[in-house]
C-alpha cells in the first residue's frame, strides 16, 4: 500500500511542476517546472499596446508606430525574447470575427497572465479568449466583436 501512495504523491508533485505558478497579483510567476514566464514585460506590453488597439475599434495603424510590422489584415511584432530560444509574436488582425490579438508562445498557465491584461483596458463583455496548442506551440488570442 505504501508503494502506490508514494506513486501517487510522486505524480502528483510532478503535475505541480509541469502546471507552473500564478502570483498573487494573478500573472504567471512560473513555467513547467520552475521555467521563466515566457511573457515578459517586453511581450505583455506589446500585447497590451495591440488589446488597446483592437479595442478603442481607431484602427490598427497606430502600431505601426510601436514596432509591429504590417501583415495580412493587421500587425505583427515579433519579440526576442530571451526565456525562448526565439522570438514570440504579438499579433493584431482584423477578420469577420472582428478585431483578433493573439500571443504565441505561452506557458498554458499564462493564460491568467493575458486574463489579467484584458481586465485591465476594462474590456467589453462580449469579449472572448481562446487558447490552445497549434503544432505544440502554446497561444492566446483575445476576440473583440
Amino acid at each position: 500500500m505504501l508503494g502506490k501512495t508514494a506513486i501517487v504523491l510522486s505524480m502528483l508533485s510532478l503535475t505541480a511542476c509541469a502546471v507552473g505558478e500564478v502570483g498573487a497579483d494573478g500573472q504567471a510567476a512560473s513555467g513547467p517546472m520552475g521555467q521563466k514566464p515566457l511573457m515578459t514585460d517586453t511581450v505583455q506590453a506589446s500585447f497590451s499596446q495591440a488589446l488597446s488597439a483592437c479595442q478603442k475599434g481607431t484602427g490598427l495603424d497606430s502600431l505601426g508606430t510601436r514596432g509591429f510590422s504590417p501583415v495580412r489584415n493587421g500587425y505583427q511584432a515579433k519579440i526576442d525574447n530571451p526565456n525562448l530560444l526565439g522570438r514570440s509574436v504579438v499579433s493584431a488582425k482584423q477578420t469577420r470575427e472582428g478585431c483578433i490579438v493573439g500571443v504565441t508562445p505561452i506557458f498554458p498557465v499564462e493564460e491568467s497572465t493575458v486574463r489579467n491584461l484584458v481586465a485591465r483596458i476594462s474590456a467589453p463583455a462580449n469579449t472572448s479568449m481562446r487558447s490552445g496548442t497549434r503544432g505544440g506551440v502554446g497561444f492566446a488570442e483575445v476576440i473583440f466583436p
